[in-house]
């Protein structure tokens, strides 16, 4: 590689450049995260792009070893094939999945394929960022603007195929076995390859940058596309209460794959409420009691459900034991939850309703 040849303003340059390049694509995935919202912050995605990005140091390390010599020997088409897709392409989706499996296993476990879409998205990110950096430093500080625009969406696209494909197996059944698991991300690995390889490849042979250019606009909606679907799939997507016959398929998904999971069932007993499912969310909320979780609150949904259900005076006796050890935020969440599940039922809120002030006065304690 040689020396750094960027003086000081091409280094605040390419620092400049790359900080706002890593924060418009940060943003753009954080409002992804949104537009499928889960309740939680964009944060969680933060470590992978960094592991990404020690990723392009590593793989730097290994295109500069001995490693690429073989390579050097072949001409021709086939040595320009062979040096771009079975080493480069393979030394960097290879370093990129590897730091995409070490966040997702030891730091941020997958719940969902939309999980691993968004992280290995983010793990390219990190990843192109640094290796526009270096780009900069030892070559030319235009160049980290000039790859911003043409590599950036390129890398994470790439690095998303085998990790979504890898995330697909978490809601399907039929490939959580070792040989599902391992042959659907193998695939995914092999497509993300063969398509890096022969992108490097075209621009070797001297394609022209506008139509390089095009290719990488290409990948970006691809990207999109790959993200969006797989949140639209996602059995954490929060729907409004109306689309409950699109909620409840999606959550029956994920229960599938875990089935004790309390938030899947506290999302399917509250949907089954705004769809008069009643008996179904009775069985919900009492999934939820058994794993431990949210008791109060859960029991308190139950007794809703069995009022719902006619068993007026069971619920009357469950709220009253169990009403009081809510919390005040629990509470508002309890009615705003009930308004927007069942807007059309004014009449069965404000019964609960009633019955839930009078529990208010119960000398019953917090646990």
């Amino acid at each position: 590689m040689g020396e750094i040849t960027a003086d000081l303003p091409g280094v605040i340059f390419i620092v400049v450049v790359n900080a706002g390049a890593a924060a418009i694509w940060l943003t753009w995935l954080g409002r992804k995260e949104r537009s499928f919202p889960r309740f939680r912050s964009p944060r969680w995605f933060y470590p992978y792009f960094f592991l990404g990005a020690l990723s392009g140091i590593a793989a730097g390390i290994i295109e500069l070893s001995p490693l690429s010599q073989p390579y050097d020997s072949l001409g021709g088409i086939a040595g320009i094939l062979g040096y771009y897709i079975l080493f480069i392409a393979l030394v960097e989706e290879g370093v990129k999945f590897a730091a995409f499996r070490l966040v997702s296993r030891w730091r941020d476990p997958l719940r969902e394929p939309f999980d691993a879409a968004v992280g290995g998205a983010t793990v390219g990110l990190g990843f192109a960022i640094m290796e526009n950096a270096v780009y900069g430093l030892f070559r030319d500080p235009g160049l980290a603007l000039l790859r911003s625009f043409v590599t950036i969406q390129g890398h994470m696209f790439f690095a998303s195929i085998p990790a979504l494909c890898y995330g697909m197996t978490m809601l399907h059944r039929d490939l959580q076995d070792h040989r599902g698991r391992s042959g659907l991300t193998v695939f995914g690995f092999a497509v993300a390859i063969i398509i890096h390889g022969l992108r490097n490849s075209f621009l070797d042979f001297g394609m022209d940058l506008s139509l390089i250019f095009m290719i990488d606009l290409v990948f970006l909606a691809l990207l999109a596309a790959l993200v969006n679907r797989a949140g639209e799939a996602s059995p954490y997507r929060t729907f409004p209460w109306r689309e409950w016959r699109r909620a409840l398929p999606a959550i029956k998904r994920g229960l599938d794959a875990d089935p004790e999971n309390p938030n899947l069932l506290f999302r399917r007993g509250l949907y089954c409420l705004a769809a008069g499912q009643w008996v179904d969310a009775c069985v919900a909320f009492d999934g939820v009691v058994e794993t431990g979780r949210r008791r109060d609150l859960a029991k308190s949904y139950y007794a809703a459900s069995l009022f719902a259900c006619g068993e007026k005076e069971e619920s009357e006796d469950l709220f009253g034991e169990h009403w009081p050890g809510l919390s005040p935020r629990e509470r508002r969440q309890f009615a705003r939850s009930l308004m927007g599940a069942m807007p059309s039922r004014a009449i069965l809120r404000a019964e609960i309703r009633d019955i839930t002030r009078k529990c208010e006065w119960s000398p019953h304690k917090r646990h």
